[in-house]
């Protein structure tokens, strides 16, 4: 495709709009060809194009955000709001919000998408939403009051979004103007008893059903609820005797100055109820009783609501009935039962409701009454360092059986060389102890685990050790950091500590201690290093930091500066830090090759990450985490490590041709991290280069810096590309074929004959990891055989329409 729109600053290079598509026309020639297709349709706001493909994409005003697309191009057919000339030339006019009550306007807040359409030059807020309230499908009006802009919404628009000169006001919550506000304003009498039903400072947005005024008491309010059915709850403004009756659809309650709020107490009352008055109690007979969540509600997706529900398992069969019912959330006080679909939200605490997920529903009673009768005990001390619904898969050493108590599991862990972790069935009496090589935590309801290094003393030391009340006398009392814990890390766990600063001096004379939290009412103390974890809120639990958690300046004073003499030099990561995973931590280490050496001659090391500045060395394990930019910080992976030798002078070095042809397939000053497999000197020409990659199976690309005559073979786990003067690079066998060789091959359509289907993940690719690439394959269970085949191949993407 030609790219011939002018100017074309319009052009957006890698970029696309997904969603909203309207048409994808294929071979198209121009760009502008493209554009005017746009323009002919009415719904057309943008074009995407895919230039080499002769391919253009219509959108319309549904398309989400801009997403980095290589070789895709954008082009605005129709900019909203107007472009900055027009924008020159319009009037400007400051919007006035004679909206009231002017609470009903939220401010900085825009709603985007749905857009109806914009209005300009509006001088009121009122004008505004009276053109809303002619509009059937509109819901909301967003305002620029700066411009005098007023954009009228539908119901298709998104969620709040926070913008500085925007305002909002939806339909249902906008009440008469100003004139009639202060013709009735009057003082509302709270008459109500008990008054702590009254909620202060208490909104509770959407769900308007009618704002009556000029009622003189709270009492009055309260009685128009009751005569409606569907009136759940009123909020009142007092000062102005306004009552706002609200249906099940609002939102949760919001910090609001001036309003009050009531709940009905017999909200949406079955028939039963309203003759006798009484609730019905549900009876929660679902085995295993761990899958009810208690104090858990799930909006939205609500199916239908039942009610005179008398247990929990009738409402489990209801669901179980209805093929989109996937969970049921119950109010078992009052005997309700609602079926959920997998349209419902997440999770979100409500106490007095419970749930129960389909899935987890199990049928037989008599298998869990002999289950929980002989369950373990969590007999470990403090209780908070069990960790509840959680599991680590992988990296189990054994498994043990018939375990009464949580401490004799850890005992046995204690005992086995190499255990770092037991995780632990209650219910089953099973014990599971793991080594380095578990996997991170994942939620399973039932499991519960525990970690050596967060373990305290058992019960039978708890019941010698009285608690003690601690004195929290350290000066000044604002180093204490309130309702805080720091996980992991721990170094010794004290109890019976009578002052704060007794545990502080505890942790000063110790040098790895950079931190102490303690429990006050129970007067325990813990000290930690400086791998204990990001902060956690906790009630009840305090923490210090120490000053030595950051060096001194006599340290400082006192670090070298270290030499990076590694070659080649891009093999150095800069500003990269990789957290945890920490072998060992050396100090005054003056060349980076020495903190190699030592990372060569410990095993199970395999990357160092150094702070030149201060001379430090860490030495990491492969538990290390993913990288993270941490500037003065350098990293070496040992795979990609090439040991230092002499400094040859520069009359030694050969500089190499570049005889590869075509010259474009060479890609300049670029360079492709890590994957090293070797490194060879004196390469007086390139093509030299590319033969010895090609000699090898492994070798994907070669990485060449041709004032030097010096060659790195890469293998598929190199990084992705990163700009490098005087470095080039050549792909082998990732170079696309051109055109030619595209017809040759025959592609081949594949079929999906794996059961069960769902296993097939759609439109899902795996980067990275590849083993081998075969063409012309027929069944996609040809495939999976395969890959089963090899014992390093743990997954397959296949593209069907190639073979």
């Amino acid at each position: 495709m030609e790219q011939d729109i002018s100017p074309i600053d319009r052009i957006e290079e890698d970029s696309d709009y997904p969603q909203g598509t309207i048409s994808i026309e294929k071979d198209v020639n121009k760009l502008s060809t493209c554009v005017k297709m746009c323009q002919k349709n009415k719904e057309c706001v943008r074009v995407v194009a895919i230039p080499r493909k002769g391919w253009c994409i219509m959108k319309n005003k549904m398309h989400t955000e801009m997403v980095k697309r290589p070789r895709f191009i954008s082009v605005a057919v129709r900019l909203t709001p107007t472009p900055k000339k027009e924008e020159k030339k319009d009037k400007r006019v400051v919007m006035k919000l004679d909206i009231s009550p002017a609470d009903r306007i939220e401010r900085s807040s825009n709603y985007p998408n749905g857009t109806i359409s914009i209005e300009k030059e509006v001088e009121k807020l009122s004008d505004c939403v009276k053109m809303c309230q002619s509009q059937k499908e509109c819901v909301r009006v967003v305002a620029i009051p700066s411009k005098g802009w007023c954009l009228l919404k539908n119901k298709k628009h998104r969620k709040l979004v926070s913008k500085p000169g925007f305002i909002s006001v939806a339909l249902k919550e906008v009440t008469p103007s100003k004139k009639g506000d202060t013709e009735n304003d009057d003082k509302m009498e709270l008459d109500i008893s008990p008054t702590d039903r009254i909620e202060q400072e208490s909104d509770y947005p959407q769900g308007t059903i009618s704002i009556e005024k000029d009622v003189n008491k709270l009492s009055t309010c309260v009685q128009m609820c009751q005569k409606m059915k569907e009136c759940v709850r009123v909020v009142a403004i007092p000062r102005k005797g306004w009552c706002i009756l609200k249906n099940k659809m609002h939102t949760e309650m919001v910090n609001r100055p001036r309003f009050i709020s009531v709940a009905m107490k017999t909200t949406a009352p079955s028939k039963k109820e309203d003759k006798k008055g009484n609730d019905i109690v549900m009876t929660l007979d679902i085995s295993p009783s761990d899958r009810i969540e208690r104090s858990s509600n799930y909006p939205n997706g609500t199916i239908s609501i039942e009610k005179d529900i008398g247990k929990l398992s009738d409402c489990v069969k209801m669901c179980q009935n209805q093929k989109e019912c996937v969970r049921v959330v119950a109010i078992p006080t009052k005997g309700w039962c609602l079926l959920k679909n997998k349209k419902h939200r997440k999770f979100v605490s409500k106490p007095g409701f419970i749930s129960v997920a389909l899935k987890n529903v199990t049928p037989s009673k008599k298998k869990d009454t002999k289950d929980d009768a002989g369950a373990m005990k969590l007999d470990i001390s403090p209780p908070n360092i069990i960790e509840q619904d959680t599991n680590y898969p992988e990296g189990s050493m054994s498994m043990e059986i018939n375990i009464d108590k949580l401490s004799d599991c850890v005992k046995i862990c204690q005992n086995k060389n190499g255990c770092l972790r037991v995780v632990a069935i209650p219910k089953k009496r099973l014990c599971l102890l793991k080594h380095k090589g578990h996997k991170e935590k994942v939620k399973r309801s039932g499991f519960i685990s525990v970690a050596m290094k967060e373990l305290a003393p058992s019960k039978e030391d708890n019941e010698k050790n009285d608690d003690v009340e601690m004195k929290l006398d350290i000066s000044p009392p604002n180093r204490v950091e309130r309702a805080s814990n720091y996980p992991n890390g721990t170094i010794s766990f004290q109890k019976g500590v009578s002052k704060l600063s007794e545990c502080v001096k505890a942790c000063e004379s110790k040098k790895e201690c950079v931190r102490v939290v303690a429990v006050p009412n129970k007067g325990w103390c813990i000290l930690k290093n400086r791998m204990h974890r990001k902060r956690l809120s906790k009630p009840g639990f305090i923490s210090v930091a120490l000053k030595e958690e950051n060096p001194s300046k006599k340290e400082e004073n006192n670090d070298v500066q270290m030499e990076l003499d590694l070659s080649p030099p891009n093999i150095i990561e800069r500003a990269s830090n990789y957290p945890n995973g920490t072998i060992s931590f050396e100090k005054g280490i003056t060349k980076l090759s020495n903190c190699v050496q030592k990372c060569q001659n410990q095993k199970g090391c395999v990357r160092v990450v150094a702070i030149p500045k201060k001379g430090w060395c860490l030495l990491k394990n492969k538990l290390h985490r993913k990288v993270v930019e941490k500037t003065g910080f350098v990293s070496v992976d040992l795979k990609d490590e090439i040991p230092p030798e002499e400094e040859e002078p520069e009359d030694n070095y050969v500089k190499m041709k570049l005889d590869i042809s075509p010259l474009k397939r060479i890609e300049r000053a670029s360079n492709y991290p890590n994957g090293t497999i070797s490194f060879e000197k004196g390469i007086d020409k390139l093509s030299e280069c590319v033969k010895m990659c090609q000699s090898k199976k492994d070798c994907v690309r070669v990485v060449a810096i041709p004032s030097k005559g010096w060659c790195l073979l890469k293998n598929k786990m190199h990084r992705k590309l990163q700009s490098k003067p005087g470095f080039l690079s050549v792909a082998l066998r990732e170079v696309i074929p051109t055109r030619k060789e595209d017809e040759k091959e025959q592609d081949v359509h594949m079929k999906l004959d794996v059961s069960p289907s769902d296993r097939v993940e759609r439109a899902s690719n795996y980067p990275n990891g590849t083993i081998s690439i075969e063409k012309g394959i027929g069944e996609l269970s040809t495939c999976v055989k395969m890959c089963q085949q090899q014992k390093e191949c743990v997954r397959i993407v296949a593209v069907p329409n190639k073979g």
